[in-house]
Formats: structure tokens, C-alpha cells, sequence
């Protein structure tokens, strides 16, 4: 059991189960074991940069260790891990926000979180902030005075600071009714030591002071030790309040007008009001809302059944004294008639032996009134005894007939402790579980957004596409256009050209014949001239040949 071992228990719910053997430690009063816890709560509570879920489980283990009621532990707590929770339970103070807790640890991260890192961080900070609020409320029940110092305990002045400075406490959930209850000492603080502690702490917050609390603790002068009694009604809670109820129908001192107050209040009709409720409880946050307020109601109906019953009780306790002083000057009317019985007895003692004397007969007649006075006396003593007697006896058969009504209102209290908490643990799920759809929808959502802006884009890429391949088509267009037109041109050319080759063959036939002509022309002339001139018409034939080429060349 050392440091290292502590810190890695304290790191994760699956290594939490560790802890059992610190708390039996504990719980053998072992100070090393208890140092120990506390360096690695500190450790924890104190780093702002690390894992922030170890230290719910921190705090977890501190109400463990605190439930064990070991004075040492109590000590180390409230001088040494109370002030850091203190600072803890101080964020945003200004807001009445009951989830302002979710910014707790997110203001120490920086921007490249994770959207589900981050998520997680608010519910870390929300249930660790919750928690610590709860915890500091609920210590402060358990332990308001300081039995050494005969204070406050640094518990109660950090949970009296925290509300004058408007600090809002969330509906308990994390504990059970029944562990506030069973863990509350049995004498409360006065209420003139609660007002000394209040006056103090308002002086040092208007002075602009942030004072430590052992500070303050040791600014107070009123203790708890004093000679006089206190008188702590006002101060009692409504479980304790219970507790003496049942305690003076045990004693047989409830008196009559509590039962007329049950009655009138119509308890049977408050519980059905709760079972039927709770049956017809919606699955909607909004329908639980509206369920939850509900159930509000019916606890300040119950407050203030129990308000009604702390005024008759304290009335009762008024007719008891009463009437416990009315039994003891019974008591001395009863000594003072058995006093007067023996002088009646002595007076006739003496009456018997004077009766021959006819001197003493005056007296003894005197005697005699006097006896019948002080016998009309004790008749009338009789009386008003019997009659205290009767009142008595009808203070019991109405205590009896209470007890009944008081153990059925004890369990249906209960019951709708019970219930309220259950339902406020079911509410705590279905917020969790809202919050965990709202988060879905939440990414659901994103994931649209980028898919809407990636269609936006691909939108866009297609307008500039189609304006691309409205621009590519008007050039196209256009070139089409101009090879058409270069195409009828060329075919208005093809068509002189070939207008034109058909007029040269036509020019070339008639050259060819008309060489054809000549060269028959040529052809008789020679064979004329090979008579006459041979030789010279040989040249002449060849001079004509030779022409003939030139003006095909040429053709």
C-alpha cells in the first residue's frame, strides 16, 4: 500500500475496486495509510493538466473514507483537501445553472480537442462539480462541530460561505436520504454560533479577503462548551425532527392536536397522488419536467406537514412542563392534606381525652368546624386530582391511538424519500441519455453541414463546368460555322475547278484534234515532198514535229 500502488487504483473504474483494502486500513487507525490517501487526493484535486475523471473517484473515495467516522480522517480532510474543493464548488458561482460545471475542465484544454474528447470533458466536469457541491452539503450535516475546538467545523463554515456567497446546491443524488440521516450527530449548532460564523464571513467578503478557513474558525469566539443551554429547535432538521416525534410518543408526551393535523392533511391522498405519478411518469425530458415538479410539490406539502408538527411538538413540550409542573404541586397538595390528616387525628386524640371537661366543649365544637372545612378541602383536592388523573389517561389513549398514524406517516415519509430519489436518479439517466442522443444528433447534424457544403462545392465545380462547356461549345460552334463556310467555299471552288478542267479537256481535245489534223496534213505533204525534195522536206517534217511537241508542252 504506497503511493504508486494508491494513484493507479484512483486512475480508472476497473481499478477502483482496490481501495478496499486502504479503507480497512483505515479503519485499523494506520496514519501512514491515511497520509498516504491523502498526497495522492491532493496530488489529483490539485493537477490541472492531467486526467480530470480520477478525481471523481477521488472524491468518491473521500466520503468511503468519511463514512468509516475516524476522527483522524475527519481532520486530515476538512484542514487539508477541504480548501481545494472549496475552490472547486466556487466555479461560476454567480450562475444558478445546476449543469455550469460542464466548463469546469474545458477551460484548461486547448482548441484541438476532439469534438467526443471534449464532450467528455463536460460530463467529467458536470458529475465532478455536482458531486463536490453534494459532498461539501453533506459534511457539513455530518460534521458541524469541531469537538476539539468546541466550534464550527471547517465543514459548516465552507458550506455557511458557499451560501452567502449564493452558491447554488444541487438536489442531493449521489447520496441516499438514509446515509444523511444515520451520519448526522445528534446535537446540532446553536443558532447564535451559526449567526457569529455568518457575521464574520460577510465582513471578510466585503473587505474583498479570501481567508483561509482554519483562519476563520479561529476568529470565532462563542463554543460550543458553555454552561448555558442552548436552545436548538430552530436548527433542527426535519429528519431529526421525526426522530423526537417519535421519541416523545414513546415517552407518551404527543398530545392531541398533532392527530387533528395528520388528519386534516390527507396523507393517504399524498401517497396515491406519488404512486400515481410515478406510474404515469412520461419518457420525454419535458413530460419528466413537468413530473419532477409534480413531485416538488407534494414535498412542500410534506415540509410543511412537518413544519406544523415541529409547532405542536415544541407546544406539546410547553403542556408537558405544564403539566409536570401541575403533578408536583399535586404532589405537595397531597404531603400538605397528609399533614393536615395528622393534626385532624392529634386534634381528636386530644378532643377524646377533653370530652368530660365542660370548659373545653366551646373549643372542641371549634374543632369540630375546622375538621369539616379541611375534609371540604380535601374533597376538593380529590377532585381537581381526578380530574388531572383524567387528563393524563386521555393523553395516553390519544398517544395510543397516534402511534399508529405516526409509524404509517414514518413509512410513507420514507417511501417518498425513496421514491423522490429513485426518481431523481432516473432523471439523472434520461438526462444522461438525452444528452448522449442530443450529441448523436448534434454529429449527426455536422456530418449534413460537410455533406451539404461538399455538395455546395461539387455544385459549384458543375456550374463552372457547364459555363466551360457553354464556352467550349459556342467556340465550337462557331468553328463549325466557319468550316461550313469554308467548305461551301471550297465547294464553289471544286466546282470552277472542275468547271475549268472540263473547259481544258474540252481545249485539249480540240488540240488534240486538231494535231491529229495536222500530222494527216503533215503526213500527205511529206509523202508529197519526199518526191519533189526529199532531203529538204525530211528537215521540214522534223522542224514540224518539233513545233508540234512545243504546243502540247505548252497545252
Amino acid at each position: 500500500m504506497d503511493y504508486e500502488s494508491l494513484t493507479k487504483i484512483l486512475s480508472s473504474n476497473s481499478t477502483y475496486i482496490g481501495v478496499k483494502q486502504y479503507l480497512e486500513a483505515v479503519q485499523q487507525q494506520r496514519m501512514d495509510v491515511m497520509k498516504v490517501c491523502a498526497d495522492v487526493i491532493i496530488n489529483y484535486l490539485s493537477d490541472q493538466q492531467g486526467p480530470h475523471y480520477p478525481k471523481f473517484l477521488c472524491l468518491k473515495f473521500i466520503n468511503e473514507l468519511l463514512e468509516l467516522q475516524e476522527y483522524e480522517w475527519i481532520e486530515i480532510t476538512q484542514k487539508n483537501i477541504l480548501p481545494i474543493l472549496e475552490d472547486y464548488a466556487m466555479f461560476k458561482k454567480e450562475s444558478k445553472d445546476d449543469e455550469r460545471g460542464k466548463m469546469l475542465f474545458l477551460q484548461s484544454t486547448t482548441s484541438k480537442k476532439k469534438y467526443e474528447q471534449i464532450k467528455e470533458l463536460e460530463q467529467v466536469g458536470l458529475n465532478f462539480h455536482r458531486y463536490t457541491l453534494e459532498s461539501i452539503w453533506v459534511w457539513s450535516k455530518w460534521f458541524p462541530i469541531d469537538t476539539v475546538a468546541g466550534k464550527l467545523s471547517l465543514y459548516k463554515i465552507a458550506q455557511e460561505r458557499l451560501s452567502i456567497m449564493n452558491v447554488k446546491f444541487p438536489i442531493i443524488s449521489y447520496f441516499t436520504f438514509e446515509k444523511i440521516i444515520n451520519y448526522q450527530q445528534i446535537q446540532r449548532p446553536p443558532k447564535e454560533m451559526l449567526e457569529e460564523c455568518a457575521s464574520v464571513i460577510k465582513e471578510h467578503i466585503q473587505d474583498g479577503q479570501k481567508t483561509d478557513l482554519p483562519l476563520v474558525q479561529s476568529i470565532l469566539t462563542k463554543t460550543y462548551y458553555t454552561q448555558t443551554k442552548h436552545n436548538l429547535q430552530t436548527t433542527k432538521t426535519y429528519p431529526q425532527i421525526w426522530k423526537n416525534a417519535l421519541d416523545l410518543m414513546k415517552q407518551g408526551k404527543l398530545g392531541i392536536e398533532i392527530s387533528n393535523k395528520l388528519k386534516s392533511t390527507s396523507i393517504v391522498q399524498m401517497e396515491r397522488k406519488l404512486l400515481q405519478e410515478s406510474k404515469y411518469l412520461g419518457k420525454s425530458r419535458g413530460a419528466f419536467s413537468n413530473q419532477i415538479f409534480n413531485f416538488t410539490q407534494i414535498i412542500s406539502e410534506k415540509e410543511k406537514l412537518l413544519s406544523e408538527i415541529n409547532a405542536h411538538i415544541m407546544e406539546k413540550e410547553q403542556i408537558n412542563n405544564q403539566l409536570f409542573e401541575q403533578r408536583q404541586k399535586n404532589q405537595e397538595l397531597k404531603q400538605e392534606i397528609e399533614r393536615l390528616k395528622q393534626q385532624v387525628n392529634q386534634k381528636q386524640i386530644l378532643n377524646n381525652q377533653h370530652t368530660t371537661n365542660q370548659f373545653n366543649q366551646t373549643t372542641a365544637s371549634s374543632q369540630q368546624e375546622s375538621l369539616k372545612e379541611q375534609d371540604k378541602l380535601l374533597l376538593k383536592r380529590d377532585l381537581e386530582i381526578k380530574k388531572l388523573s383524567d387528563i393524563n389517561q386521555h393523553y395516553e389513549d390519544v398517544i395510543k391511538q397516534l402511534k399508529n398514524n405516526i409509524n404509517h406517516l414514518q413509512q410513507v415519509h420514507d417511501l417518498r424519500d425513496m421514491e423522490v430519489f429513485k426518481l431523481q436518479q432516473h432523471k439523472i439517466d434520461q438526462e444522461l441519455k438525452f444528452e448522449e442522443v442530443q450529441n448523436q444528433l448534434i454529429t449527426a447534424q455536422q456530418q449534413i453541414k460537410r455533406q451539404g457544403e461538399t455538395i455546395k462545392q461539387f455544385q459549384q465545380q458543375l456550374n463552372q463546368l457547364n459555363e466551360q462547356s457553354l464556352v467550349n461549345y459556342e467556340k465550337q460552334s462557331n468553328q463549325i460555322q466557319k468550316a461550313q463556310n469554308d467548305y461551301a467555299a471550297l465547294g464553289i471552288i471544286n466546282q470552277q475547278l472542275k468547271d475549268e478542267n472540263e473547259q481544258h479537256k474540252l481545249e485539249i481535245e480540240l488540240h488534240k484534234n486538231e494535231i491529229e489534223n495536222l500530222k494527216e496534213c503533215l503526213l500527205k505533204l511529206s509523202k508529197q515532198q519526199e518526191q519533189v525534195h526529199q532531203v529538204p522536206a525530211l528537215k521540214l517534217s522534223c522542224n514540224l514535229l518539233y513545233l508540234i511537241r512545243n504546243f502540247q508542252q505548252q497545252a
